[in-house]
């Protein structure tokens, strides 16, 4: 039976309100000592479009919502507008960024805190389940990195409109009067289009609104039933259309999982595309029940036994979810546990994701836990609200140490390769965090350790940034070695260059001049490989060679006279 709408004018309401923004702001507050991290530095640091106001001007256009200037084409320009509105605040101070990222977590958990107010019924026996829901979202510890990364700000955004168009559609399903329901219905449409222009993954909300009317809304008629089912229809469609542009999917997967001999695409069997899928429900639902081991990084085996232990304990886990809903009569407890569902399935790899498993794909799903969290401390009464409060306490302690982690790239990549030793991409990337460190000892050992992996993934960038670290440590020889194997990968100019340094410093200048002119023919206005070949050439004394190329360097960059005049020296 639907519950009529909870007006949450009470004062009680409101300071049930205001604790939950302050716990989600308190826990999360460390964040604001944070630098940039991840995908903040493409997105927000290296972005010049942020600060641009004709940018901005054509994100407000509908034809600029197919392609948000350099923020890869993503469709989300109110999640871009309001980084250019941060950019024009804060300028590069990354605690200015942070604090909007706080104040939307805090946000979205009061609107967690009014939507259960809403759905468990008047009377303050309801305030205690309804904070629990609130609190649950904002201190589950897999919010942090929603939260804590700047560049992750549309899942932020999309459920703050996402939840406000499910409060305004409670509002009509419980509202009498024809304008009243036509007034909150257009404000509910509204709030799902600035959902989707947060975040794509909103393509959901229709979906959630049917299942609230089935499941929360009054008895329906078979008129009214019918309707229904047109309407999930047309969700259907608008979802089929939504995976049509996501086709993309595999042209993604081919470059972010090169088909070499042990290629891992997850559409390149039907085997491994049900693996993934399979995987992918399993990894979430532990998350949410026992969030340890979270990581920026994960790594799925995608190939293996269909059916082996970890595969058939997942089913069985599934199975027993199903039950749940079948056993269960409470409504509310059906709609948090199938709401969970729907705003997963965007991020449930059917078509796969370029980032296969993330923890900030769960932010929206959090709201139909917290729901069936404050349904089971109403069911249990005083014992089921001593157990969720230690629960919350679990989850509070270990958010705030999962804050830690995201303090900068060597505390978020040194986090992930302790939770995964043997995914590359993370040590890949903790190198990166310790090169920028000038660690090289350290980040020639993490790039060694990727380097012995099985996995192809990155492993080109990997031999060529342990050659990068050799050569800081004068390693001549293990640096030419790192450049060789790059080499056998992949043919560059970079590399060509560097075999030609690493030449050169072994004064064998024949073998350097070589690498370097390899280097010029693939890219011949490549000025660092022309200054090295001319170096080398001074070097081996060849005073007919240098003048030879230095005019050859002169004539191709007749327009850069700075490189004309430095020429000089070598010429004399």
């Amino acid at each position: 039976m639907h519950q009529e709408v909870v007006k949450p004018h009470s004062f009680a309401t409101w300071a049930g309100a205001a604790a939950v923004f302050l716990a989600a702001f308190a826990f999360h507050a460390p964040a604001l000592r944070g630098s940039f991290v991840h995908d903040d530095f493409p997105l927000i640091v290296y972005n010049q479009d942020l600060a641009d106001p004709q940018a901005a001007a054509m994100l407000l256009k509908p034809a600029g919502y197919l392609n948000t200037l350099s923020l890869r084409g993503a469709t989300r320009p109110l999640s871009v507008l309001s980084l250019m509105a941060d950019r024009r605040l804060w300028k590069l101070s990354p605690a200015g960024y942070h604090l909007t990222n706080l104040v939307l977590h805090g946000a979205d958990s009061v609107l967690v805190f009014f939507l259960a107010s809403l759905l468990l019924g008047r009377g303050p026996e309801a305030r205690p389940g309804a904070a629990l829901a609130g609190l649950a979202f904002a201190l589950h510890p897999v919010q942090a990195e929603a939260v804590d990364i700047i560049s992750f700000r549309p899942d932020l955004l999309m459920a703050f409109f996402y939840l406000l168009g499910l409060l305004a559609f409670a509002q009509v399903c419980a509202t009498a009067g024809f304008w009243k329901k036509a007034l909150w219905a257009a404000l509910c449409g509204a709030a799902g289009v600035l959902a989707m222009l947060s975040k794509e993954s909103a393509v959901t909300f229709p979906a959630a609104i049917i299942l609230y009317r089935a499941l929360l809304g009054p008895r329906l008629s078979a008129r009214a039933r019918l309707g229904l089912a047109c309407a999930a229809a047309a969700v259907a469609l608008l979802a089929a259309g939504w995976l049509m542009r996501k086709w993309s999917a595999p042209f993604l997967h081919a470059a972010v999982y090169p088909s070499l001999t042990d290629a891992v695409s997850p559409l390149q069997s039907r085997a491994a595309h049900a693996r993934v899928v399979l995987l992918t429900a399993g990894h979430y639902l532990k998350a949410l029940l026992w969030p340890s081991g979270l990581s920026i990084e994960y790594q799925m085996r995608l190939f293996g036994p269909r059916f082996g232990w970890q595969a058939t304990a997942i089913l069985l886990a599934l199975a027993a979810v199903a039950a749940l809903f079948l056993i269960i009569r409470d409504r509310l407890f059906r709609f948090g546990l199938a709401f969970c569902i729907i705003a997963l399935l965007p991020a449930g790899n059917i078509l796969p994701l370029p980032n296969l498993l993330a923890d900030r794909y769960l932010y929206l799903p959090m709201v139909g836990f917290g729901l069936i969290v404050a349904v089971a401390a109403r069911g249990l009464r005083g014992l089921g609200l001593g157990l969720a409060a230690i629960l919350l306490c679990a989850y509070a302690a270990q958010t705030a140490f999962a804050n830690a982690r995201f303090h900068d790239m060597l505390a978020l990549n040194s986090a992930a390769v302790r939770v995964a030793p043997d995914n590359p991409r993370a040590r890949y990337h903790l190198a990166l965090a310790q090169i920028d460190a000038k660690d090289f000892p350290a980040a020639a050992g993490q790039l060694e350790a990727a380097a012995a992996l099985p996995t192809p993934f990155l492993k080109p960038l990997t031999w060529y940034f342990l050659g990068q670290c050799r050569e800081r440590l004068g390693n001549i020889a293990g640096a030419e070695q790192a450049y060789r194997e790059t080499l056998r990968l992949v043919e560059t100019p970079e590399v060509y260059d560097r075999l030609g340094a690493m030449r050169a410093l072994r004064k064998d200048y024949p073998g350097a001049i070589r690498f370097f002119k390899k280097a010029i023919g693939m890219r011949p206005d490549y000025s660092d490989a022309w200054l090295h070949l001319l170096d080398a050439h001074a070097s081996s004394g060849d005073r007919m060679a240098l003048r030879r190329e230095t005019d050859r360097m002169a004539r191709l960059f007749a327009q850069r006279h700075w490189t004309v005049e430095g020429l000089s020296t070598y010429a004399q």
